[in-house]
């Protein structure tokens, strides 16, 4: 099976995947952190990192997987908007 690669926005070179213990993928990732009302935008990250997870086990790593969950509130003189802490 041809190696992971990804893309290093840091160096900005696409570089191979090599994971820090091997089998085994740790993913830290962020829920939204959404001050208006949700729309299609705040669910790329949810979309990418799904996908992600997905076809890391296809590869047949273990993952360990956490995400940060944020709650916002907005006031505004118009509207207070307070969303729950986001994520599953």
């Amino acid at each position: 099976m041809a190696e992971i690669q990804l893309h290093n926005t840091l160096s900005g070179k696409t570089e191979s995947f090599v994971p820090q213990k091997a089998g085994e993928v740790r993913m830290y990732t962020c829920g939204p952190t959404v001050y208006d009302y949700a729309h299609i935008g705040n669910y790329r990250t949810f979309v990418f990192q799904d996908i992600l997870r997905r076809f890391l086990r296809l590869r047949g790593f273990k993952l360990k997987k956490k995400r940060k969950r944020t709650k916002t509130t907005l006031t505004s003189p118009t509207k207070k908007i307070s969303t729950p802490a986001s994520g599953c």
